[in-house]
């Protein structure tokens, strides 16, 4: 999912190092790098997470606005998707996991989003 801010001074730098704290908080091993105008955050989820794959942030810089983008959930479908052909030869495991994935997904990317929303207004505030 992506979205659209008006910049309001909000530092980008900042607003990448507490995005990449979020997750860090929630014991992610995280990663932040700095590319020109786009800051790019991954979020690698341990065991217990219950998460199949990475997840990606990305902050882009336009001219008086900024977009911030949450990647994630390719490889859980694609277990869903894969996971059904497999059932039919005793791997149902993979589907379940796919579905399990998804799920903590949506419930980390609502969070995420609500977090965004409150950071992005208080930066802007300061």
């Amino acid at each position: 999912m992506k979205k659209q801010f008006e910049k309001n001074n909000v530092n980008l730098s900042v607003l990448a190092k507490k995005i990449s704290e979020f997750f860090a908080l929630k014991n992610f091993v995280t990663s932040w790098k700095e590319e020109g105008d786009k800051h790019i955050i991954i979020a690698a989820p341990r065991h217990f997470h219950g998460i199949a794959e990475k997840i990606k942030v990305e902050i882009v810089a336009c001219q008086n606005e900024f977009s911030v983008e949450f990647f994630s959930g390719s490889l859980s479908k694609r277990f869903v998707t894969y996971g059904n052909l497999l059932n039919l030869f005793g791997f149902g495991y993979f589907v379940e996991k796919g579905l399990k994935s998804i799920e903590k997904l949506e419930a980390l990317e609502k969070e995420f989003w609500i977090y965004v929303h409150q950071l992005v207004e208080r930066l802007s505030n300061v």
